[in-house]
């Protein structure tokens, strides 16, 4: 993301844009359909409506930072306020995460939690790359998955539903034992590389 709005970027100032790194932590992969790359790249997303949605999201941006930038003035009047923008529907990224994208409100907070610092307007308060590595949502392992209510299947008989769920675990089980059975022993090994090295010398 072009940082233009920012006098001096400082080293915090490229952690704005790090949150498409790490979308692979994410089940959805989600993204704001406006922001995709081919949108903004064919101009169908004005800088104005770019600046809306992210006040939209954050919040208002401070007025020495909208009023700092060098083109500011095209976007924004004396008081920091958006020039042909007079309503802004703020959606916060939690909320954005639980209604839009249903992610459940746990994942949702720890997310916004980790992210919206990173996207803070102003850069001096944007952690560090070394303070977001120790972010609990950084270093938290894979959580298990519960599935929702509505995803469970819905067995007629109880019998049926937890033959079902024994008879997957029974064959999953089966299946890891035939890996350790399957593959090459120890012993198997060693006798063809004591040859090659005897062969060698």
């Amino acid at each position: 993301m072009n940082n233009s709005l920012f006098l001096t970027p400082t080293s915090s100032s490229f952690l704005f844009s790090l949150h498409p790194t790490y979308t692979h932590k994410l089940p959805t992969h989600p993204r704001h359909e406006e922001l995709k790359k081919e949108k903004v790249a064919s101009s169908r997303l004005k800088k104005k409506d770019h600046l809306a949605l992210m006040m939209e999201l954050l919040g208002m941006m401070p007025r020495k930072i909208a009023l700092g930038g060098r083109y500011s003035r095209d976007f924004f009047n004396r008081y920091g306020d958006l020039r042909h923008i007079r309503r802004l529907r703020f959606w916060p990224l939690n909320k954005v995460l639980t209604e839009k994208y249903e992610f459940s409100e746990q994942d949702a907070n720890d997310i916004a939690d980790f992210l919206v610092p990173i996207l803070d307007f102003v850069p001096e308060k944007r952690p560090t790359a070394a303070q977001c590595l120790t972010h609990p949502w950084i270093n938290a392992g894979p959580r298990l998955r519960e599935p929702s209510i509505a995803s469970l299947p819905k067995a007629t008989d109880g019998g049926v539903s937890e033959k079902r769920e024994r008879d997957e675990r029974e064959a999953m089980e089966v299946g890891v034992g035939n890996i350790a059975i399957d593959g090459p022993s120890k012993s198997d090994k060693e006798p063809q590389s004591i040859q090659k090295l005897q062969k060698q010398s």
